[in-house]
């Protein structure tokens, strides 16, 4: 929960869990669009969605999310199957003490207490740093298994 009503992430989740249930298991999200039309109020929702194309490795998804007569939030997903390939993945990851050794930071909007934030890379936002150089740790305050939904919120 933010300031006027449920993170981005979290109503993207949501949906994305439902074009997901609409697919074979052996496809897996490859992107996801969201437009948000408005911000949904506390309680239920309406996701519908509709399998828009079956290929051989592709699969599209469309998505409403609903909330009495208000649409909340028009989604498109694509879905593949996993193919072999070059990995594109050449970054080292950057010199970082581990999270416990890190300071934790975080609060200021209801959501930050369903993770658990720790600074390890450069100066704090707006502290007047000379480089835009930032990073951490993040997880969920409870354990629990990253899978697509987790990851984009």
């Amino acid at each position: 929960w933010v300031v006027r009503g449920p993170n981005g992430g979290y109503v993207a989740a949501i949906v994305l869990k439902a074009l997901a249930a609409e697919v074979e298991p052996d496809r897996a999200p490859r992107s996801l669009t969201v437009h948000y039309t408005a911000p949904p109020a506390e309680g239920p929702v309406r996701v519908e969605t509709r399998v828009e194309r079956v290929g051989r490795s592709m699969t599209m998804v469309s998505g409403r999310m609903s909330q009495g007569d208000r649409i909340l939030a028009l989604a498109l997903g694509a879905f593949s199957k996993p193919r072999a390939g070059p990995s594109f993945d050449q970054a080292p990851m950057p010199a970082a003490p581990p999270p416990e050794a890190c300071p934790r930071f975080g609060g200021g909007i209801p959501m930050h207490d369903r993770y658990e934030y720790r600074w390890a890379i450069g100066k704090p936002p707006l502290s007047g740093a000379k480089h835009a150089v930032v990073g951490g740790w993040i997880r969920t305050a409870e354990p629990r298994v990253v899978d697509a939904p987790l990851t984009s919120g």
